[in-house]
């Protein structure tokens, strides 16, 4: 499978999803505090602290040790699971279980091809820019009709897909929800890879 054509399907979700964070932390700037992972990961104790002034609690140092107290937790979680969920959690949460590092940096670009990466800033640059990431590729005109043609459908199918599930997935009953996660392209194509991987 390339990752060619998976990047503007996770491209657009990423750009929508943190287009919608973007503009709720701009109408209530309050209530929503916004902190870049790089920024987390490189100075966690100064990131929490500021987490923790927003919040208006207290800044404990064994909260940068959190990984210490999960055992329990997973211990919890896993009496009720079946072994194949078992697995699944496992591998969801395997960094949440280790200390804060900032190893994984760019770990996902250092994958990618040079055409991988201009697709992804074409689709993610503007979003990306508010947040602090800017891109390192120019675009000329034609190239910019050729990409626009390129990613215009996965974009559209992305657009009406978030909006479904952001906003009309947890109204439906569990068996409707179980359909409807059919339909979920990019996990779909999750399932498939780790089928695959295996």
């Amino acid at each position: 499978f390339s990752l060619l054509k998976l990047i503007p399907i996770y491209g657009y979700m990423w750009t929508i999803n943190n287009e919608l964070i973007y503009e709720c932390h701009k109408k209530y700037p309050d209530k929503i505090i916004i902190v870049k992972y790089e920024d987390l990961v490189k100075t966690p104790e100064i990131v929490i602290k500021t987490i923790c002034n927003f919040l208006k609690i207290g800044y404990e140092p064994k909260m940068l040790e959190y990984h210490q107290y999960l055992s329990p937790v997973f211990k919890q979680i896993n009496e009720n699971l079946t072994v194949g969920q078992r697995q699944r959690v496992q591998e969801m949460f395997t960094l949440i279980r280790q200390p804060v590092t900032n190893e994984r940096i760019g770990a996902n670009v250092k994958e990618l091809s040079e055409s991988e990466i201009r697709i992804a800033e074409f689709i993610t640059g503007r979003t990306g820019a508010k947040f602090g990431y800017f891109s390192k590729n120019k675009f000329n005109f034609l190239e910019t009709i050729l990409l626009h043609l390129y990613t215009f459908p996965v974009l559209l199918i992305s657009a009406l897909q978030i909006n479904f599930f952001n906003y009309h997935y947890y109204y439906l009953s569990i068996r409707a929800r179980k359909i409807a996660e059919l339909f979920n392209i990019p996990l779909a194509i999750k399932r498939l890879l780790s089928s695959y991987n295996n």
